[in-house]
Order: C-alpha cells, then structure tokens, then sequence
C-alpha cells in the first residue's frame, strides 16, 4: 500500500508518485480540479468570496486533510488541513 505524493517541478507543473504508507500523510479529499478563486498568504489559502467548499462532491469538515493537486500556480499545490469549510457568511481556509 502506498500514498500519492505531489511534486511541483520548476515550471510549475505538478506531477505525482506513488510511495510507502505513512499514516500520518493520509488525505481524506483530493482536489480534481482547482479550487475557486482563492489568495494564498503564507501557509494558507482562503477563498476570495464566502462559501462552502466542495471537492469532487465531498463536504469538507475542520481538521480534514485535503490534497490540493490542480492549482494554476504551482507553488499552491500540496497538503492542507481544513481551518474553516466556509460557509454563506464565510469564505473556505485551508492551512499547511
């Protein structure tokens, strides 16, 4: 058994490779497209407008464990712990 793990080369561009399991490098949602329209300050990323967020049809829930693997901007792409799932007066926050 293994895990997927992203790379970002120097053009931006992610690829992924399949390595050993590390129970503490599960995800519990991977993103199949990138997300809508966020900021990453840091560590973080949080949506330019309130919301909840959804990936591939899952609800997200504080302390999930997001992989983020379609992003325009490379450097965006990777691992992320969900702060705040957004909501109608909230935007989504994903840290890692």
């Amino acid at each position: 058994m293994g895990i997927i793990k992203v790379h970002t080369g120097p053009d931006g561009r992610a690829s992924a490779s399949v390595e050993p399991h590390d129970p503490l490098r599960y995800v519990d949602l991977a993103t199949v497209a990138p997300l809508p329209a966020n900021t990453r300050v840091g560590n973080t990323l949080t949506a330019n407008a309130n919301g909840a967020l959804s990936i591939d049809g899952g609800a997200l829930f504080v302390g999930a464990r997001v992989l983020v693997k379609d992003e325009a901007a490379g450097a965006n792409n990777g691992w992320y712990t969900v702060a705040s799932p957004g909501d109608a007066g909230s935007p989504y926050v994903l840290h890692r």
